[in-house]
């Protein structure tokens, strides 16, 4: 039975699931409060520099994606990372240094001392934690060290997350992780297993991959795609149930609809105008908290940079008392991201570590990573191409308690069988997991 089905936002999640029922035959109608699709999702390009304002990349580990993208007609842009992305820094004692990519060269790392390494080859022969909702920081200090947490966890969340270990919960954040020592007691010997069992539908290689022209095309060519009933600057002002349906109003605009699918940040699902007896039921999710990020991308010519740049990008734990999380070699990671003889770096500022650094004048940001690049990587020549962008709610964090996050919106479905909640604060943060959530909702 054909429904009519209205999606209240235009980010890559919206985009998606408005995409999805459509071609299962429902009318579909999307709002957007932006002027433009993709929420976070934006590219900046001037003069052959190209900077991404939110993600900057795709990691693909199914192959349902790959042809979502073909079924779309963006398979002809899409472009894989270029062989240096595979190779990662991490600072330690103000040095960027390559991170373990295999067995091997975790023995051979200098990221951690010795002591550090033989810590972690303790790790099979620690039993189970017994707190249901355990700390990130807590669960990997137990199983594989504090030095392994500081120096290799520490900025990998902050490269994912924004966050802090310590508030984040295992379970919730980075559920293979649990799940690893919950049916096997082991991440090493979790990890052996599952490489040795892995589904024959996967990727035989997961791919990071972006666009000819950013990360933007998706979302700009998905609104193309979708074209008719496609509203931007659109923002509702009522939303009322009138016997069974859903009536809603935006601008000179009062449509009805069948069902509605919430593809709102976390935070914004607290101001949609819904009567107070719904309202109230979405109270408890503003226990949902968000990082705040800013990302200075900047141009070098290229015969300036000391360094090769010849990996992904750095690094940077806390333990380093510096004021960046990290820095994107953004071109060495795709191709056109700089002009010939040029590079592009993009760096990140504030995240749950030092949130008051975020929104810092865009003078300030410069400075500190001008000073950054200089002290890490040795440039001491000005940019010659600077943008900064800023996300005051960039990433959810799912912190410990969580769960109650998760209840409310599971809560809220059942209580409305005819609202659907979806986004990165519910089926996970990447792009891809938003993509995958939205493509697959069952209404």
């Amino acid at each position: 039975m054909k429904k009519r089905i209205l999606v209240i936002g235009g980010g890559v999640t919206g985009l998606c699931a408005a995409y999805a029922e459509r071609k299962r035959g429902h009318g579909v109608t999307l709002i957007e409060r932006g002027s433009l699709p993709g929420g976070h999702i934006r590219t900046h390009e001037e003069n052959g520099f190209l900077a991404e304002e939110g993600p900057s990349s795709i990691l693909v580990k199914d192959k349902k994606v790959l042809r979502f993208f073909e079924e779309i007609g963006l398979s002809g842009e899409l472009v894989d990372a270029l062989p240096f992305a595979k190779e990662r820094f991490i600072v330690r004692n103000g040095r960027p240094l390559p991170a373990p990519r295999s067995p091997l060269s975790f023995v051979s790392s200098g990221v951690l001392s010795l002591r550090g390494k033989l810590r972690v080859f303790l790790e099979p022969f620690i039993g189970k934690g017994i707190n249901a909702d355990e700390s990130l920081s807590s669960f990997v200090n137990r199983r594989l060290g504090g030095e392994f947490l500081d120096y290799l966890i520490n900025p990998f969340v902050s490269g994912i997350y924004a966050g802090c270990p310590q508030k984040l919960s295992v379970k919730y954040a980075f559920p293979k992780l649990y799940n690893l020592e919950q049916r096997h007691g082991s991440l090493i010997l979790g990890t052996f297993h599952y490489l040795k069992n892995k589904s024959a539908d996967t990727l035989l290689r997961s791919r990071l991959i972006s666009f000819r022209s950013g990360m933007q095309s998706l979302p700009l060519r998905l609104a193309e795609v979708l074209k008719e009933n496609l509203f931007f600057n659109a923002t509702p002002s009522s939303i009322r149930q009138i016997n069974g349906r859903w009536s809603v109003s935006w601008g000179h605009y009062q449509k009805e609809f069948d069902q509605i699918i919430l593809c709102v940040p976390c935070h914004a699902l607290l101001e949609l105008p819904f009567e107070p007896h719904i309202s109230t039921l979405f109270s408890p999710l503003q226990d949902c908290h968000y990082a705040p990020v800013s990302v200075v991308t900047c141009g070098f010519e290229k015969m300036k940079v000391p360094h090769r740049l010849n990996g992904f990008g750095m690094l940077v734990p806390e333990k380093e008392k510096l004021s960046i999380l990290g820095t994107l070699f953004s071109s060495s990671l795709f191709p056109s991201r700089a002009p010939h003889g040029s590079v592009t770096l993009s760096t990140y500022i504030g995240g749950a570590r030092s949130p008051s650094l975020a929104s810092l004048s865009n003078d300030a940001l410069l400075s500190l990573t001008l000073q950054s690049l200089q002290s890490l990587l040795g440039i001491s020549a000005n940019p010659v191409f600077t943008h900064i962008s800023r996300s005051p709610k960039a990433i959810p964090q799912y912190e410990i308690g969580y769960k109650n996050i998760l209840n409310t919106i599971d809560s809220i479905e059942k209580a409305i069988p005819s609202l659907f909640i979806r986004g990165n604060f519910r089926h996970g943060i990447s792009t891809c997991q938003c993509i995958q959530a939205s493509l697959e909702l069952s209404l």
